[in-house]
């Protein structure tokens, strides 16, 4: 599923890229929304991965004076 959500960004890009400076709404607002998509799932998908080899710990981040 991640690598296929980073396929349709990249789809996403590559038509608002041929459409130049200027894309119609209609073209553009469903490439941005499928490019937002696309990222969070192949960045899910990365940090999924990280977590199950042990390359990324779950503890959560914290900062000082949080409760």
């Amino acid at each position: 599923n991640g690598v296929g959500g980073g396929a349709a960004a990249l789809v996403a890009v590559s038509e608002l890229l041929l459409q130049g400076s200027h894309p119609p709404f209609a073209l553009a607002f469903p490439s941005v929304f499928s490019i937002v998509i696309g990222s969070v799932s192949f960045a899910g998908s990365l940090i999924a991965f990280a977590k199950l080899q042990a390359l990324m710990t779950g503890t959560p981040l914290t900062y000082p004076g949080q409760q």
